[in-house]
């Protein structure tokens, strides 16, 4: 099966294949939990003691759930590795990432990021070298601030045009 893992840091993105429970466990570096995005067909999975043992804030994985949560924002945030996978089919297996998620992952392109704290939207410039909304590459100052910001406030993007 094919999944998308979201390092904490700021690696990039990689696509994994995953046969067995003990290949999510690694990727995630212990117990999984999951969490289900029913609206766009995707399980996120993490670290089940990730906040106990206090691993490391995954802005890229939170942004994520908090866009497609709204009732999860601002109360709490994923930490450690996170592994992006299909929603379970009927017998409760995992499937493939959908292609059309996968692909807002790596797609370049110029994305409006609304930022609620100041109200101001910023506009993420067009690149080559700009990877797809949550891409691994790091942007400029300003705009890293407007997706990784330290006070871990909620964001919401979206494509332009």
């Amino acid at each position: 099966m094919r999944g998308l893992l979201i390092p904490s840091g700021e690696d990039p993105i990689e696509e994994r294949t995953l046969a067995s429970l003990p290949d999510y466990q690694l990727a995630v570096d212990g117990w999984i939990e999951a969490i289900d995005l029913f609206d766009v067909g995707i399980t996120i999975y993490v670290n089940e003691e990730g906040l106990l043992r206090q691993l490391p804030f995954n802005p890229r994985a939170t942004f994520l759930w908090w866009y497609h949560q709204a009732a999860a924002r601002q109360q709490t945030m994923l930490v450690g590795n996170a592994l992006v996978v299909g929603l379970p089919d009927r017998h409760g297996e995992s499937t493939d990432v959908p292609g059309s998620v996968a692909e807002l992952f790596f797609r370049p392109g110029l994305w409006r990021v609304e930022v609620p704290d100041d109200r101001r939207t910023n506009l993420v410039p067009e690149s080559d070298d700009l990877p797809g909304l949550l891409g691994g590459t790091r942007l400029g100052d300003a705009d890293a601030r407007t997706l990784e910001t330290s006070d871990r406030r909620a964001h919401r993007a979206r494509p332009v045009g």
